[in-house]
C-alpha cells in the first residue's frame, strides 16, 4: 500500500510542477466570455468561490455589466461562451473494496449565462457518471458503471441584474445557493462534508445538497452584503435517487439568510429545511411510514486572498418508526423522535497563486440508538493545482470511521479537465 501511495504522490508532484507555471482559467466558457482568470472567481487552485464568483453565480452566471443577448449582437453570438464540457478522471487506492480503481467519474455539460434582458439559465447534465444508484424504492444504493443524470437545470429572472440590489426567481431542478457555495458545489476538496452530503439513516435519504424539482425566490443587497432565498421543492432524497419521481405529494420548503462582514466575503449564514419523506416497505420496515423532519444549519467562513477557513453545523429532528412499522423491533424500542447533528471544520491556504493545500474534519451524530451506528468521523487533507485554463489536478487523502466499524483509508488522484 505504501509503495502504491508513494508512486501516486510522485505522479501528482510531477504533474503539479508542470502545471504550476501556467495561468489559471475558470469554467472555460465563462472565462472566454468574461476574459477573467479563474483566480477572480475561484480560490487558488480549487473550485471554491470567491466573493466575485458568488456574485457571478447569483446574477445568473453573468457579470454585472453583461446585458445578455440583444438584437444588435445576436448574429455575432459565440455559443462557446455559453457551454463547456467537463471530464473527471479518478484513481482511488483504499483498504476497502475494490482496493484500487481507475474511474471516469463523470463526463458532463455545463451551459449557462444571460439570455435576453433579465432572464438567464443554467444546466449541468451528466452524460456519464460512475457512482451509487438507488433502486426504485430509493432505500438502497448499488454500483453502476454508466448512468446519465440531470443535475441543475433552471431558468432565472432577475429584476435588476446590473444593479446593486435585486430580486430574483428561478424554477427547474435546483438546490439552495447557500449549500452550493458553502462546500458542496464550489468547494476545496474532492469529497464533500458528511453533514452536507450524507443522510442520517433509517430510510430517509434527504441530504442538504439534494437537487430537487421546484422553485425559489431571493433577494441580494450587494452593498450591505445581505442575501436571502426561499424555496419550495419536491421531497428530499434526490442525491441518492436522481431523476426519480417523489414518493409523496407533500412539498418541502427551505429558507436561507446570509450576511457578509468584509470586502472578501467573510460572513455568516443560516439555513432551515422542513419536509416529509415517505419510507417504503422493505426488509427492515413492515409497512410504509412517513418521516416528518427538519434541519437547521449555521455556516460561517473567514476569507482572505490566500487563505480561508469555514465551519458548518447542522442539527434537526427526525421521526422514528413505530415498533409496528419494523419487521423486527429491538427489545426496549418505543419509537418517538431523534435529534441528528453534525459539523465540519475546513481550511485552505494558497501555496502559490494556483496551488492550494486544504484540510477538513467531519463529525456527525445520527442518534440512532438501538437501531444502529450513530457516530461518523472523517479527516481529509489534499493539494489542488489549477492546470492552465484546462481544469485542476488533486491529490487527496481521507480517513473515516463509522460507528464501531474498522477505520477506512483512501487516497485519490483526480484530474478534472474542461474546454
Amino acid at each position: 500500500m505504501m509503495s502504491l501511495l508513494t508512486r501516486m504522490v510522485a505522479f501528482v508532484a510531477v504533474s503539479l510542477a508542470l502545471a504550476a507555471a501556467a495561468p489559471a482559467g475558470a469554467v472555460p466558457a465563462w472565462s472566454r466570455k468574461t476574459g477573467l482568470e479563474c483566480s477572480s472567481c475561484h480560490f487558488g487552485g480549487t473550485n471554491r468561490l470567491t466573493k466575485m464568483g458568488r456574485d457571478f453565480l447569483l446574477r445568473g452566471h453573468r457579470m454585472k455589466s453583461d446585458e445578455g443577448i440583444s438584437a444588435s449582437n445576436y448574429k455575432s453570438l459565440n455559443y462557446l461562451d455559453y457551454a463547456s464540457l467537463s471530464n473527471k478522471w479518478r484513481y482511488v487506492a483504499s483498504n476497502g473494496n475494490p482496493s484500487t480503481g481507475f474511474d471516469v467519474e463523470a463526463f458532463s455539460l455545463y451551459t449557462g449565462g444571460p439570455l435576453s434582458g433579465k432572464f438567464s439559465y443554467f444546466v449541468e447534465y451528466y452524460f456519464h457518471e460512475r457512482g451509487g444508484f438507488s433502486n426504485p424504492g430509493g432505500t438502497s444504493t448499488g454500483t453502476t458503471t454508466n448512468r446519465s443524470k440531470l443535475a441543475d437545470a433552471y431558468l432565472q429572472f432577475s429584476s435588476n441584474p446590473q444593479g446593486d440590489n435585486f430580486f430574483w426567481a428561478r424554477a427547474g431542478q435546483i438546490y439552495p445557493f447557500i449549500i452550493y457555495t458553502a462546500s458542496s458545489g464550489g468547494r476545496l476538496s474532492v469529497n464533500r462534508p458528511i453533514s452536507i452530503n450524507g443522510n442520517v439513516g433509517l430510510g430517509n435519504l434527504y441530504t442538504p445538497r439534494d437537487r430537487a424539482y421546484g422553485a425559489s425566490v431571493g433577494y441580494v443587497n450587494e452593498p450591505g452584503g445581505f442575501r436571502a432565498e426561499l424555496g419550495i421543492v419536491n421531497s428530499g432524497g434526490t442525491n441518492a435517487r436522481p431523476n426519480l419521481d417523489e414518493k409523496n405529494n407533500f412539498k418541502d420548503g427551505f429558507i436561507a439568510l446570509e450576511k457578509d462582514f468584509d470586502e472578501y466575503g467573510s460572513g455568516l449564514g443560516f439555513f432551515a429545511y422542513t419536509g416529509r419523506f415517505l419510507v417504503p416497505k422493505d426488509a427492515t420496515f413492515a409497512t410504509n411510514w412517513e418521516d416528518r423532519f427538519h434541519r437547521l444549519g449555521f455556516l460561517g467562513h473567514f476569507q482572505r486572498q490566500d487563505y480561508v477557513a469555514s465551519v458548518g453545523w447542522f442539527m434537526g429532528e427526525n421521526q422514528l418508526p413505530a415498533p409496528a412499522n419494523l419487521v423486527t423491533p429491538p427489545a426496549g424500542y418505543t419509537g418517538g423522535s431523534r435529534s441528528p447533528s453534525g459539523y465540519y471544520l475546513e481550511a485552505g491556504v494558497n501555496l502559490s497563486p494556483t496551488l492550494t493545500g486544504y484540510a477538513r474534519y467531519d463529525h456527525t451524530y445520527n442518534d440512532l440508538g438501538l437501531l444502529g451506528a450513530s457516530r461518523n468521523k472523517a479527516v481529509t487533507v489534499g493539494l489542488s493545482q489549477r492546470m492552465s485554463n484546462v481544469g485542476r489536478i488533486v491529490l487527496e487523502f481521507n480517513g473515516a470511521k463509522s460507528g464501531a466499524s474498522a477505520y477506512s483509508r483512501s487516497a485519490t488522484v483526480e484530474v478534472n479537465w474542461l474546454f
